[in-house]
């Protein structure tokens, strides 16, 4: 609201602005104001944080920038340490796969597709543990190719194995029949003098704690009298020792078969049992080592997404976002007021 005023020849106008002393303020002062506000000044921008790091160079928070840094860290110690039990997998189906061929081959002769298959097991074993350490080199040292080719062929021994557990490990009725048929075989030549057999099976009663194929039985003379004890080896009883001369043996088997002291079962369950049990043994760590293989692969395909490197220093972070990069390089305007 305009007012005015005359003093002797001078007329002064007046803005009302309602003020609490209900004086108003001179024209020339509100019009003072409102060109000093409009003037224009320099805008005080706020000084830039150096920011340490990643943060800057691409443009990202430094908070965001430090957890994608944990996070691909976490990663590769989780993947170093699925390798170190990876590796020991490995050296674990090598022995239980050659243990149990040097098995299969004393009793199943025939038994040549199963052995021929847990050597394959072993020979892809060893192949796992070189790829692994392989994988390993690499992510210690950043680079990408050699994760991408670990991960691709621990996926194809992965599978060749599977192959291999479904169709030549399981054990069946057919293989015990057979391997039932073999045991017989084999105790025949022992009770014909076969030195190979003979020390077989003497190390086989005296281990399982058996005699003869279904019970000290079999070694009995069919020409002589039910009530007359069968003619068993020193192997079938309790004090056989190996190391002993052969009269001392002579002597505690015959106070063996006049006291009855034989083992009164037969080796062909034990052997079977144990058979099984290496097979099913095989079957377990090399279904785990499968896991552990496909989960490294993956892992992996994981950890070479994330991996960059920077140069030299060996800098591991995710690239920046392109909107990030641009405001980054966009300059910073200053505020002007127009000029009255």
């Amino acid at each position: 609201m305009f007012c005015h005023r005359s003093i002797g020849s001078i007329v002064v106008l007046f803005i009302y602005t309602g003020r609490s002393d209900g004086l108003p303020y001179p024209a020339w002062l509100a019009m003072g104001n409102a060109t000093a506000s409009e003037s224009p000044e320099p805008v005080v921008e706020p000084p830039q944080t150096q920011h340490e790091g990643l943060g800057q160079l691409y443009g990202l928070p430094v908070p965001l920038a430090l957890r994608k840094k944990r996070k691909c860290l976490l990663l590769k110690i989780i993947y170093v340490a699925l390798c170190i039990i990876n590796i020991l997998l490995s050296i674990a189906v090598i022995a239980v796969t050659i243990s149990t061929a040097i098995t299969m081959r004393i009793f199943a002769v025939d038994q040549s597709g199963r052995l021929v298959a847990m050597i394959l097991l072993s020979v892809l074993a060893a192949v796992t543990l070189s790829i692994t350490i392989y994988a390993m080199v690499g992510i210690l040292r950043r680079h990408l190719r050699i994760l991408h080719v670990a991960s691709v062929v621990l996926v194809i021994l992965a599978v060749i194995q599977a192959l291999i557990l479904a169709v030549s490990v399981r054990v069946t009725e057919r293989d015990e029949l057979n391997l039932s048929i073999a045991l017989s075989e084999s105790f025949k030549l022992a009770i014909a003098d076969n030195p190979r057999h003979v020390r077989l099976w003497s190390i086989m009663q005296n281990d399982l704690q058996c005699c003869a194929v279904y019970g000290p039985q079999d070694y009995r003379n069919p020409k002589l009298p039910p009530y007359f004890a069968p003619d068993v080896p020193i192997s079938c009883c309790p004090s056989y020792m190996a190391d002993r001369s052969e009269l001392v043996q002579e002597r505690e088997r015959q106070a063996c078969k006049a006291k009855r002291l034989y083992s009164e079962y037969g080796c062909r369950n034990p052997v079977i049992n144990m058979y099984t049990g290496y097979s099913k043994t095989v079957v377990a760590v090399t279904s785990f080592h499968i896991g552990i293989m496909v989960i490294i692969a993956i892992l992996g395909c994981l950890v070479s997404k994330r991996l960059k490197t920077k140069g030299k220093t060996g800098v591991v972070l995710e690239a920046a976002p392109p909107q990030a990069a641009e405001t980054s390089k966009q300059p910073v305007k200053t505020k002007t007021s127009a000029k009255v």
